[in-house]
């Protein structure tokens, strides 16, 4: 249940929990599939997988695609191979997280032309994970043949989402000028956004620029129109820290600035 400010709201969900249970037990199915996430999580309810199951199943019985998808990751009560064919069917019906999770297991086992199918399909319901790997797939030709603009597209699509995956791969695009125009200042703004998430090669992506700037001097600063970013000076102040720290410790002089 939601507030109007869109927050979770158990005492809403503990005053209508009668209710829910009552709708279930005469079969409706998002009845069904609430009382089962309360059972999952222990929502005004002990926590019982096993009840949590009972209720999944019941709603999966009844078309639910969410539900079947839930069923998939019960994996200790049924084997791998039935956990992939509900995941299959929920997929089938439409659900979009059921597709994306189908295309990444199909992914991690190679069969990149049968990945691609349902990533597709997820990437068109704007899943932003599954429009990343099927940015990923066309950087590295997976199941598709390499294309950079529809790399960057999809890499764009998700990072748009808040992705932070899809914003590291479009700083990167950015960066490099793959698929879109090379554009020093985009790829700042992205690889910040991913890194501020906790991306740590989006974070890598930001110390490798100062590097650069630092040892070589390329890019030169003139790439940056309004000036180098603050992001980028404040990773430079904190690598001469650990140079100067360095130097401290062990007499090796520190490299110059940029």
């Amino acid at each position: 249940m939601k507030k109007k400010d869109d927050t979770f709201d158990l005492n809403q969900l503990l005053h209508m929990l009668p209710a829910i249970r009552k709708a279930a037990e005469n079969g409706h199915i998002e009845s069904q599939m609430t009382l089962a996430m309360c059972y999952r999580l222990g929502y005004g309810v002990e926590q019982d997988e096993e009840e949590a199951f009972k209720w999944f199943k019941l709603a999966a019985d009844a078309g639910s695609a969410k539900a079947m998808y839930e069923l998939s990751t019960f994996e200790e009560y049924m084997d791998w191979d039935e956990a992939l064919e509900f995941l299959r069917k929920s997929a089938e019906k439409g659900y979009a997280e059921a597709q994306y999770q189908l295309g990444e297991y199909l992914y991690q086992e190679e069969e990149y032309d049968e990945a691609v199918k349902w990533l597709y399909k997820a990437a068109e319901q704007d899943h932003a994970q599954a429009q990343w790997r099927l940015g990923w797939c066309y950087e590295y030709y997976q199941g598709v043949e390499q294309d950079n603009i529809k790399c960057a597209k999809w890499y764009r699509k998700s990072a748009e989402q808040g992705n932070a995956d899809g914003q590291w791969s479009f700083g990167g695009c950015c960066w490099e000028g793959r698929g879109v125009k090379q554009d020093y200042e985009e790829a700042v703004k992205w690889l910040k956004m991913a890194a501020e998430q906790g991306h740590e090669l989006a974070m890598d992506g930001l110390e490798a620029m100062v590097l650069k700037m630092h040892y070589w001097g390329a890019p030169v600063a003139s790439d940056f129109p309004q000036g180098i970013p603050e992001v980028l000076k404040d990773i430079r102040k904190r690598l001469l820290k650990e140079d100067q720290k360095f130097r401290d410790d062990f007499g090796n002089k520190a490299p110059n600035g940029f």
